[in-house]
């Protein structure tokens, strides 16, 4: 959907005004296998 543009209209029970819908959670594997630093990768907000 993101892809072709679809992604931010109405579809289902989400709605185009939530912003917050359009930020995905970072897998924790991600996270892990970044860097040995804290706060390399920091997960998205409300995730």
């Amino acid at each position: 959907m993101i892809r072709f543009g679809k992604y931010e209209g109405t579809w289902t029970e989400k709605s185009n005004t939530d912003v917050r819908k359009r930020l995905f959670p970072i897998p924790q594997t991600a996270i892990d296998g970044a860097s040995n630093l804290p706060g390399y990768l920091v997960q998205n907000a409300s995730y």
